[in-house]
C-alpha cells in the first residue's frame, strides 16, 4: 500500500514493503510537479497544506511543456498560475522576392499570400510582421516634377484562421521606403493559419523593390513572443 500526496509523491505507509517503497516515491517525483492541464494544477494547489505555497515556496507545474509558478495566492476562487518561461520563434516566414511591377492599384480585389499552418503548444502572444519596400513606377513619368507629385496606395492586413485580425492603408512616392507593418494578438493552443492581404487603392501603380539585402521584397513573418496566461 502506498499514499499519494497533493504533489503527486507516492510515499509509503506502515504495512509497505520500504524497499520497494523508494523507487516508487523516486519515480513519482520530479524537480517539478507534472500535470496535463491548468484545471489539474489548481485541483492539486487546493489539495496543499495551508502555508505550504507562498511566495518565497513557491508551487512549480510543468504544463505541456512550460513551467508554470504558482505562489498561493488567488484571483476570485482561482489560483493564480503564471508562466516562468515561454515557447517563442518564427511560426511563419514568408518571403516574396519579386522585383517589378504588379498588382496594380486598379485591382480592387483582396487577395490573400503567404498563408502557412503553424502549432502551438500553450497560448501565445503573437507578433504578425510585414516588410515591404514600394515605390511609384517610375518610368511612367517623364519628368522628374511629375515623379514628385505621384503617389498612391495600397491596403494590407493580417489574417488569422480565415478571420481579418488588422488592416491598413498605406501611401507611397517616389521613395523606395521599405514600411514595417507590426501587430500583436493571443491565440490559444493549437493548429492555426495565417495570411498577409493585399487591395489596391487609388492612385498609381506600385513597383515592388527587391534587390538582395538592400531591399527587403515583401517579407511575412509570424513570430511567437512566448506563453500567456
Amino acid at each position: 500500500m502506498a499514499d499519494t500526496r497533493w504533489d503527486g509523491a507516492v510515499i509509503p505507509t506502515a504495512y509497505s514493503d520500504l524497499l520497494g517503497a523508494w523507487g516508487r516515491f523516486s519515480d513519482s517525483v520530479g524537480t517539478f510537479i507534472r500535470v496535463a492541464s491548468m484545471q489539474e494544477a489548481r485541483a492539486r494547489l487546493a489539495q496543499a497544506p495551508v502555508g505550504v505555497v507562498t511566495s518565497a515556496s513557491p508551487a512549480m507545474f510543468l504544463i505541456g511543456g512550460v513551467l508554470y509558478s504558482a505562489d498561493g495566492s488567488k484571483t476570485g476562487a482561482d489560483y493564480n498560475i503564471v508562466p516562468v518561461s515561454g515557447y517563442s520563434g518564427v511560426l511563419v516566414d514568408h518571403w516574396d522576392k519579386s522585383d517589378g511591377r504588379g498588382r496594380p492599384t486598379s485591382d480592387h480585389t483582396t487577395r490573400r499570400w503567404g498563408q502557412s499552418t503553424f502549432q502551438l503548444p500553450v497560448r501565445s502572444l503573437l507578433e504578425f510582421s510585414l516588410d515591404v519596400c514600394v515605390s511609384i513606377v517610375h518610368s511612367d513619368f517623364g519628368s522628374e516634377d511629375e515623379k514628385n507629385k505621384a503617389s498612391g496606395s495600397y491596403y494590407f492586413g493580417f489574417l488569422l484562421d480565415n478571420v481579418n485580425q488588422w488592416q491598413t492603408e498605406l501611401q507611397y512616392n517616389r521613395t523606395f521606403m521599405t514600411h514595417h507593418l507590426s501587430w500583436k494578438m493571443e491565440a490559444d493552443a493549437g493548429t492555426h493559419t495565417a495570411a498577409y492581404t493585399t487591395t489596391g487603392s487609388y492612385g498609381t501603380d506600385p513597383y515592388w523593390h527587391f534587390d538582395g539585402g538592400v531591399y527587403p521584397g515583401t517579407r511575412f513573418r509570424v513570430f511567437s513572443l512566448g506563453a500567456t496566461d
